[in-house]
């Protein structure tokens, strides 16, 4: 079952790539951009999101029994499952706040990290620009669907995960043709777009399993009087960042986008910094 599982997870991550062999959906120069693109912007996911995610399926395979509700596990052990608990919603709220980050700066930024990496001839490419500003949202998605779903594959019982390589399966196909079609219609921007359609759809389906692993307990509240409140298990609260951190993000945004249009790129580069 996992086996297969990693088969078609691999044919999700990577789909796009079998298609632009097989279909030559992109000519040599829209591929050396894709290629420079997704080179620059897995960088972070190699680095920093993978081994975080496998550190923390690791960690969650061995704080909780696989197919079984919070509910039950917290009376059994409370201190460890709780501690898990913890770890969980930190280690998601920090990576999709970071994720939130990267597509924010991204947007104000891919010009300048293009001209660092390769000069003026691919920040001057409106192309390879606008393909990393696209990128930067996506590492959103891949931040959160990593935790997420190693939590999902880390605590779902056996006949879950057979269940859950059936979806993959029409995942898989489902993926392979949108991206079709998205490039077909929207060129080179499809691969993208349809790779963010693919993570949304994978989210939402490890979320709705947390929410329901995690029924009738509140994000963060950890009181004891708390476990006796039937409360809904919300987890937007920790997708999104709280008003606080929103209005930060809204002026960092205008101000890098100010300074982008009106100041040379070291200047702009100390503003981002700063």
């Amino acid at each position: 079952a996992y086996y297969s599982q990693s088969i078609f997870k691999q044919l999700l991550t990577e789909g796009e790539r079998y298609l632009i062999t097989v279909f030559s959906l992109l000519d040599f120069a829209e591929s050396g951009i894709y290629d420079i693109v997704n080179n620059l912007g897995s960088l972070l996911a190699r680095f920093i999101f993978l081994p975080i995610e496998d550190a923390s399926y690791f960690y969650f395979t061995n704080s909780f029994r696989r197919g079984t509700q919070f509910r039950e596990q917290q009376i059994e052990n409370r201190e460890n499952v709780n501690k898990a608990k913890n770890y969980f919603e930190f280690l998601l709220k920090s990576l999709a706040i970071l994720g939130v980050v990267v597509a924010l700066f991204g947007q104000n930024y891919s010009k300048l990290l293009l001209k660092l990496y390769g000069g003026d001839r691919l920040s001057e490419n409106a192309l390879c620009v606008n393909m990393l500003r696209l990128h930067c949202i996506y590492i959103y998605f891949l931040a959160i669907n990593g935790i997420t779903e190693g939590f999902f594959n880390a605590t779902m019982s056996e006949s879950e995960i057979k269940k859950h390589n059936f979806r993959l399966v029409l995942f898989s196909v489902l993926f392979l043709i949108l991206t079709f079609f998205l490039v077909k219609f929207l060129g080179i921007y499809g691969f993208l777009i349809g790779n963010c359609l693919n993570m949304t759809i994978r989210i939402c389906f490890s979320s709705s399993y947390i929410q329901n692993f995690f029924s009738g307990f509140k994000y963060r509240e950890y009181r004891e009087e708390e476990y006796k409140q039937n409360k809904n298990y919300n987890i937007i609260e920790i997708l999104l960042p709280n008003s606080f951190l929103s209005i930060i993000f809204v002026l960092a945004f205008s101000i890098t986008k100010f300074s982008e249009i009106s100041f040379g790129f070291i200047l702009h580069f100390l503003i981002g910094a700063i």
